[in-house]
């Protein structure tokens, strides 16, 4: 029985089919079967390019339709062949290999290798799978900088900044965190094309960016707003918005203010409805900054400040007439960002 194959057939078919259909073993022909990956050897690197698992060898028989294969004709793709013992009838024969994922998907298929064989042969069919995966990761790259400068050891020892985060969150807010990736700040910059290849996100999606300074105690220092990030095919690379963190000595005082005589419980100026403010901060007996009536704040920011240990009085009042009232101690700055956190008691 001979097979023909139509030039330019696109019929595609998978699997077995039953014997009495149609069914060219016998034991007079071998088959040495052989295949590459875009012209190289087959190896676990050339079968990912494509995306294959396996690959299976099929018999193609062109007036019925069918294909015919085995079990044991279905090799792990990175093989790069098998020979089978005596299983074919001595005739004409179509074959092609035919990839498939680890999920059995089919992913491609060679063309057609019409071969003849004779009693006894052993047929060498050869295929070349030609092809790529569309990727689904999308590189990123990014700097930083201080004070409008990219930044390097010297800068961020100046400013206190340890390491550089950038978080990728799955919501605008930044509450649903998909993935964070932390960078020594002295680094300055990244590129997942070159030096950082795990910083990638998924291609399609819709992510939000943001960038945070940290000092050594993990204490955050700064931070980027929440930006929209987003790589859609076949774009394959995104650029980061550059963050620019604040340089030299900067002494910040966060406020949280009680909400109610004795409760014990703080929170931000609406939470306790504190309407006005005034604070002096105090270096020995001297008041070198000092700012009253003002609205309420929850952090004050003293940019420049001398290496010493500062004290910060702060008052508050509210329209009922509450007022607030507290002197922070022991704020000690010497170089970079420093942070601290200081409760405002109601006073009675």
């Amino acid at each position: 029985m001979a097979l023909l194959a139509a030039a330019g057939c696109t019929v595609e078919g998978g699997g077995s089919v039953d014997v009495d259909v149609f069914d060219p073993i016998g034991g007079d022909v071998s088959v040495d079967a052989l295949w590459t990956i875009n012209g190289q050897p087959a190896s676990a690197a050339t079968c990912a390019e494509i995306g294959a698992s396996t690959v299976v060898l099929e018999v193609w028989d062109s007036s019925r339709g069918n294909f015919y294969t085995e079990a044991a004709w279905e090799v792990a793709c990175a093989s790069g062949g098998f020979v089978t013992g005596p299983v074919l009838f001595p005739d004409t024969y179509d074959l092609r290999f035919v990839a498939y994922d680890a999920a059995g998907v089919e992913v491609l298929a060679t063309d057609y290798a019409r071969v003849t064989a004779l009693a006894g042969d052993i047929i060498e069919v050869t295929g070349n799978f030609v092809g790529t995966v569309a990727p689904t990761e999308a590189t990123l790259s990014g700097s930083w900088e201080i004070d409008g400068v990219t930044a390097d050891a010297a800068s961020c020892a100046a400013a206190g900044i340890d390491e550089v985060v950038l978080s990728i969150a799955n919501d605008a807010a930044g509450t649903d965190i998909y993935v964070e990736y932390v960078f020594d700040c002295a680094q300055g910059s990244f590129d997942a094309r070159s030096d950082s290849p795990e910083v990638t996100i998924p291609i399609g999606p819709m992510y939000f960016s943001q960038w945070y300074a940290e000092a050594a105690d993990d204490s955050v220092l700064a931070e980027s707003d929440w930006l929209e990030l987003q790589v859609v095919s076949p774009t394959t690379h995104a650029n980061l918005a550059v963050p620019n963190f604040p340089g030299g000595t900067t002494l910040i005082v966060n406020l949280f203010w009680e909400t109610g005589l004795g409760t014990g419980i703080y929170g931000t100026c609406a939470d306790a409805a504190v309407d006005t403010m005034g604070y002096e901060l105090y270096l020995g007996d001297t008041a070198i900054v000092s700012d009253f009536g003002g609205a309420c704040a929850n952090q004050l920011i003293f940019d420049d400040p001398a290496a010493d240990i500062y004290e910060l009085d702060v008052s508050g009042d509210a329209t009922d007439g509450t007022k607030w009232g507290i002197t922070c101690t022991g704020l000690s700055v010497s170089s970079g960002m420093v942070t601290y956190d200081c409760d405002v008691d109601v006073q009675p």
